[in-house]
């Protein structure tokens, strides 16, 4: 009698030589035998996913449906089930298990890129707009995807729908706020501004050397750097520096420890590919979103007095 192993490797050996259709059928005889948890469910996603790249639906949904047996809140299965789904036109089905995906705890933005996909097509444009704002927060390839050469056509029509919706939301939150000042003259120079992530039109800069990446003032000179004559203000802050550095200094040889200043997910662009997550630029946060990090403040009592 042929063991499993051995009628594994077979079908190994008949897909590498192009039988596809034979080693297919030789995994399949061989799954009722597979005793392994992790091992049935792979078995049962990679026949899935065979046979839904030939487009034979309803195999591919029992396949699926197989590997669910054995791990129902498996977020990769759900996900692929439901694009099976979409595929043979079940909309309500294909939305409701890729949100059941979502529900139980993936952690991929591909995911997330297609239930909002649905949920806007379902006309839950508010949902949808949540999902990918969550998603992209994961991961911000989210919306970048449809200009990645390597993308396939379906995610970079979804990733370029995406990405289009949130900036056209951001930008009309903008607006919103902006026209809720009692005094529009106050701010007209921050309502001629621009958020670069998500202006939903193409920007241009006074300068070619600008290169902002979040918040652009185009009504401020495009100068490098300020002088400390312009900022006047500055000079008391600067005079505090040797007493900034002498406690900077005692609290790295106390062991304080900082973070990346560019968070691994944050700022989108090659050129902070250098920085981003890394500790070549490390910051310690003596505050951050608001709150005080106690343990650190209380080590720098003249920073903060100059900062005050």
């Amino acid at each position: 009698m042929t063991s499993l192993d051995e009628q594994l490797a077979a079908a190994r050996r008949l897909l590498s030589a192009g039988r596809e259709g034979e080693g297919l059928s030789l995994f399949e005889a061989a799954f009722p035998q597979v005793q392994d948890h992790a091992q049935r469910i792979d078995l049962a996603g990679f026949l899935g996913l065979a046979h839904g790249r030939a487009k034979r639906w309803t195999e591919a949904e029992r396949w699926f449906g197989e590997g669910l047996k054995v791990s129902p809140d498996n977020p990769a299965l759900l996900f692929e089930l439901g694009e099976v789904h979409e595929a043979q036109g079940k909309f309500e089905e294909a939305l409701s298990t890729i949100l059941l995906a979502l529900n139980t705890g993936s952690q991929n933005a591909r995911h997330f890129l297609a239930a909002g996909t649905r949920l806007m097509a379902a006309g839950r444009g508010e949902e949808a707009l949540q999902v990918w704002s969550l998603g992209d927060d994961m991961d911000p390839m989210l919306t970048r995807a449809h200009t990645h050469p390597q993308a396939d056509e379906t995610t970079k029509v979804r990733s370029r729908s995406a990405d289009q919706a949130l900036r056209q939301h951001f930008h009309a939150l903008y607006e919103t706020s902006m026209s809720m000042e009692p005094d529009p003259s106050a701010c007209e120079r921050v309502a001629r501004a621009v958020w670069c992530q998500t202006h939903p039109e193409a920007v241009t800069y006074a300068h070619p050397q600008q290169k902002p990446q979040i918040f652009y003032l185009p009504d401020l000179d495009p100068v490098p750097v300020f002088g400390a004559a312009d900022l006047p203000w500055t000079a008391e802050l600067e005079a505090a520096t040797p007493a900034i550095l002498e406690e900077y200094t005692r609290a790295i040889g106390a062991g304080a420890s900082g973070e990346p200043y560019v968070h691994e997910r944050a700022m989108r662009g090659a050129q902070w590919d250098a920085l981003r997550g890394q500790k070549t630029w490390e910051a310690l946060h003596l505050f951050k979103n608001g709150e005080e990090d106690k343990t650190l403040t209380e080590q720098f009592p003249k920073t903060l007095e100059a900062l005050s």
